[in-house]
């Protein structure tokens, strides 16, 4: 947290009083300037958040998506007579938008109350990384490549509430949504780049998508 001293100015009569030799007294007033300190405390910007949202959660991975300048080899001869090797490298990683995986069941309740989802209370919260297409150079190449592991599943943490009216009885619901890298391999024959390419899409999990129904 942020401390800041305010110092604020106040303002006092004062009344002092003189007793005369005759038996009389008079009253002199005069105004005089004080100072209040006092320490106000306000939030830091640039203090962490926390949350029940598992530690897992933050740790998302950013996918790599840096120019990959290596040749993977597919360990096929292509020609028997000359020594000839056909090698890939992957030629473009680009975004290919967002995907919803199924709706999962999280706990349900009865209103008036408040409803939430939180790590202790809500299963099935396991997601993997997937890949589809065409993949000469091995799903473990593209994943390594992108900076993640395709096909590990992880357990992601969930923070959700919800207000369930009187006499009402839901059940929190909540799916994955995905992250979609399109990869394309470029086929190389003893170090010379051809013509044919092949593409796959990788699926990694971005966060995750809330909503409730009733029961």
């Amino acid at each position: 947290m942020k401390k800041s001293i305010v110092t604020t100015m106040l303002t006092a009569i004062v009344a002092t009083t003189v007793f005369t030799a005759f038996g009389g007294a008079v009253t002199y007033a005069k105004a005089e300037t004080m100072e209040e300190t006092n320490e106000l405390i306000l939030p830091d910007e640039n203090a962490p958040i926390f949350s029940d949202e598992g530690a897992e959660y933050l740790n998302v991975p950013e996918i790599n998506l840096d120019n990959d300048t290596n040749l993977y080899s597919e360990g096929i001869q292509v020609n028997t007579r000359v020594a000839q090797y056909r090698m890939w490298r992957i030629e473009s990683k680009t975004s290919a938008g967002t995907s919803y995986g199924a709706w999962r069941n999280g706990p349900s309740g009865k209103g008036k109350a408040t409803l939430s989802a939180t790590n202790s209370n809500t299963s099935s919260r396991s997601v993997s990384s997937s890949i589809s297409g065409s993949y000469p150079i091995g799903a473990d190449k593209i994943g390594a490549s992108l900076g993640i592991t395709i096909g590990q599943s992880k357990t992601y943490g969930v923070s959700y509430s919800i207000n369930i009216p009187a006499g009402k009885r839901q059940q929190i619901i909540f799916r994955p949504v995905y992250k979609s890298t399109k990869v394309v391999q470029r086929e190389y024959i003893s170090g010379v780049k051809t013509k044919t390419a092949r593409t796959a899409t990788v699926k990694t999990f971005s966060h995750w998508d809330y909503s409730f129904k009733n029961l």
